[in-house]
């Protein structure tokens, strides 16, 4: 009974520290005499990538208050690494890499009346997982995506005839979980998402 037992605990502490190797996800480097750099990855979570519901090749239409139409077609989703270095103790060695996964989104319109586009990553210095918007020139700063959830829906905006809540993004987007961006301010024009 005693041998089962601890042949459960082990199996137990083997499966953990087999669990924190791999969300680490580190790999030696072993190119040089000093042992070689660590890269570590860091993932976006499942549940921040998709609070931008976009596939990157979506045509979002907006309607200005000036009645201007802006089709804007997406350019793709694209997947890159923000790359951080971190020096190691002997300065003859390379140093440590931090690889944060991100991606990117652009929505552009032929008359270039409103492009937009967007990015989500980890960031390092705070452990958040964060989205930044750009509208034409403006850019709004990055949002800590863990804040962008229905419980926190502070504004509404009807489309339609159909009433949808949403979280205002600073004091000119207003964001959908399902939809992204159903309305923005830029160049002294109000745009809303018709489609």
């Amino acid at each position: 009974m005693l041998k089962l037992y601890l042949m459960k605990k082990l199996q137990t502490y083997l499966l953990s520290l087999l669990i924190i190797v791999s969300f680490t996800a580190c790999k030696r480097d072993s190119s040089n005499g000093c042992g070689g750099s660590i890269k570590s990855y860091h993932f976006l979570s499942d549940a921040n990538k998709a609070k931008v519901p976009y596939s990157g090749t979506d045509t979002l239409v907006f309607v200005s208050n000036a009645n201007d139409t802006a089709v804007c077609i997406g350019q793709g989703r694209k997947q890159f690494y923000e790359v951080l270095s971190t020096p190691v103790a002997n300065g003859d060695c390379d140093p440590d890499f931090d690889y944060y996964e991100a991606y990117y989104y652009k929505f552009i319109d032929k008359n270039n009346l409103l492009n937009i586009t967007m990015n989500i990553w980890e960031n390092d210095l705070y452990t958040w997982e964060v989205m930044d918007i750009n509208i034409n020139t403006y850019r709004l700063y990055p949002v800590n995506l863990r804040f962008l959830i229905t419980k926190y829906y502070d504004d509404s905006i009807t489309i339609n005839n159909v009433t949808w809540q949403v979280n205002k993004i600073g004091s000119f987007i207003k964001y959908n979980l399902q939809k992204g961006i159903m309305y923005c301010e830029n160049d002294n024009k109000k745009w809303t998402l018709i489609n």
